[in-house]
């Protein structure tokens, strides 16, 4: 009877084991569920303060043709705080001469922003600041005008080029799909003019283009019009059919002018996803090499119709 007992006994004991086992959990490093929770990467802070001004896409507190002690007092800094490079700014562009072929000075200075989260995301590695000699435009005046913005970011692959390029679509809408120049030179076969409207694909991976809403037609005084209608310079062209002298008459027509006046966009922005970036390596002191994005805010035409508005305001 006591063997009995003691069997019964031990088969309780069992039971009531099994119960709490069953009625526990396994410790988590036995649990076959676990997940492993893994952070995605914050996005970076693509962030650029544009603003339209007078039809013309510009940094926030900063406007086309400021002197650079005009920009270091809009943005409360001292000269210290945005040095000048050792090279001009000719010197940075491959090929590029003293002169454009347009006629007018290119030459002039860049700088840059030791802090470049003044103006830009907390990403951004670099700032720059293009001035140029705009004295054809500012009755002799040499100080050199603002005349393009470039911000740089870092690329660490496609995500960044989308997120960069949907902050941009924000402010400015969609890109337009071709770069359009106004040309005096003999137009090719099956086209009028000259002028004509040359028309060029944007086809390069990781590049995009957009104008600016406000053009010469409408941003330019009646007499800065005038001015401009008969002191604009045309370009000879590279067969030689057309010299610089009977190119610069043809903006002196009437309807050649209009032409000219509503594809002369005041500004235009670019996003440049190259990988290379040759142009700017050496040139900003500590700018690790790339790959960057690099947003450019070419502003040299918003520059000369101010210039010009100032001098002939009715």
């Amino acid at each position: 009877m006591k063997r009995i007992l003691s069997c019964l006994l031990c088969l309780v004991f069992l039971s009531l084991a099994a119960c709490r086992a069953q009625q526990e959990p396994p410790p988590e490093s036995q649990t076959s569920s676990d997940t492993v929770h893994t952070e995605s990467p914050e996005p970076k802070d693509f962030s650029l303060p544009f603003q339209v001004e007078d039809g013309a896409v510009v940094l926030e507190g900063l406007s086309w043709g400021m002197a650079k002690d005009d920009i270091l007092s809009a943005l409360g800094i001292s000269p210290e705080d945005m040095p000048d490079t050792d090279s001009e700014l000719t010197a940075l562009i491959p090929g590029r001469q003293a002169e454009s072929a347009s006629g007018y000075p290119t030459g002039g200075t860049l700088s840059y922003l030791k802090d470049p989260s003044l103006l830009a995301g907390a990403d951004a590695r670099a700032v720059t600041f293009s001035f140029q000699d705009c004295s054809y435009f500012s009755a002799g005046d040499p100080t050199p005008r603002l005349c393009q913005i470039r911000v740089f970011f870092p690329y660490g692959g496609p995500q960044d080029l989308e997120d960069l390029s949907e902050e941009i679509r924000v402010l400015c809408g969609d890109p337009v799909p071709e770069r359009l120049t106004v040309r005096t030179d003999a137009p090719p076969s099956g086209v009028s003019g000259p002028p004509w409207i040359q028309k060029t694909a944007i086809e390069m991976p990781g590049q995009a283009l957009w104008y600016s809403p406000g053009t010469w037609s409408s941003a330019l005084t009646p007499g800065a019009d005038n001015w401009m209608r008969h002191n604009i310079m045309g370009t000879a062209s590279l067969s030689g059919a057309l010299s610089k002298e009977e190119s610069t008459k043809i903006w002196q027509e009437s309807e050649n002018w209009a032409i000219k006046t509503q594809y002369t966009f005041l500004t235009e922005l670019t996003l440049d996803a190259s990988l290379e970036n040759d142009f700017n390596r050496g040139v900003i002191p500590d700018l690790e090499d790339g790959p960057f994005l690099i947003v450019t805010l070419q502003g040299q035409n918003a520059c000369y119709a101010g210039l010009i508005n100032r001098q002939y305001p009715d």
